[in-house]
């Protein structure tokens, strides 16, 4: 790598696999990382103002959009601190937070939905549960969208003190898929310690002619730097290839 640290040095992983939806839990990460969820979407009732459930005679009842994940996620804690300095295992429901008067999701309601935006942990008496979304876009889960094929890429970094002798054990940066049916991925990603960059990209390679069209090998690039850039075709990189 271009970039040679005094007091830390990363060790960079990804962990590849053809799967689908349905397997493995996946690792996600807080804010300001984008994410895609599927589920069905719901409105839970709920005790607010004052006191939150705490005198429910008194209390205000409110209505809270929830999406009931298809499957289990871990959401990795911030390496920042702040209110997302925890990590939320298994989460299996995610309260939904719209902007304003949002009310484009209402038509929704019972149904299966995919819905991208940015994790946060909860911290008030108004998010109910463990993880919130702040809600980018909302729609009608498409046809086919449980069979599609994408490669599932887990970034993970290990730190060495050099001045110690000491390092840590790995820790889950972030999770990103890319789909087969594109050409390739790029992702990029920001170390908190160090304030460098871990670029990403996974490129699929075809050489015969199929169809459905199938990738022949996948080629995974990583690199580090003080920006973001193309890992697949910067000359300092680390690729791996898997046919």
């Amino acid at each position: 790598m271009k970039h040679t640290l005094t007091t830390l040095i990363l060790t960079l992983l990804v962990a590849f696999a053809c799967v689908g939806p349905a397997h493995a839990q996946r690792f996600l990460s807080y804010e300001p990382e984008v994410v895609e969820l599927d589920g069905q979407l719901v409105v839970q009732s709920k005790y607010g103002p004052p006191n939150f459930g705490e005198q429910p005679k008194t209390d205000q009842k409110v209505r809270v959009p929830v999406l009931l994940l298809s499957q289990p996620v871990i959401v990795a804690s911030d390496e920042e601190g702040g209110k997302n300095c925890q990590t939320a295992y298994n989460v299996r429901q995610v309260q939904l937070a719209f902007d304003g008067s949002e009310t484009s999701h209402k038509t929704l309601i019972g149904k299966p939905v995919v819905v991208t935006g940015t994790l946060f942990r909860a911290h008030t008496g108004h998010h109910y549960t463990d993880v919130v979304l702040n809600v980018q876009s909302i729609e009608s889960k498409p046809a086919g969208y449980d069979q599609r094929e994408f490669v599932v890429c887990r970034v993970n970094t290990s730190e060495w003190n050099v001045k110690a002798g000491n390092g840590t054990s790995l820790f889950e940066r972030a999770e990103f898929r890319s789909p087969v049916n594109e050409d390739e991925t790029l992702k990029s990603f920001k170390h908190a310690k160090s304030g460098l960059i871990i670029n990403a990209g996974v490129q699929y390679l075809y050489r015969t002619q199929t169809k459905p069209p199938r990738p022949d090998e996948i080629r995974i690039a990583l690199s580090v730097s003080n920006k973001e850039e193309d890992a697949l075709h910067t000359s300092d990189n680390a690729v791996a290839g898997t046919e």
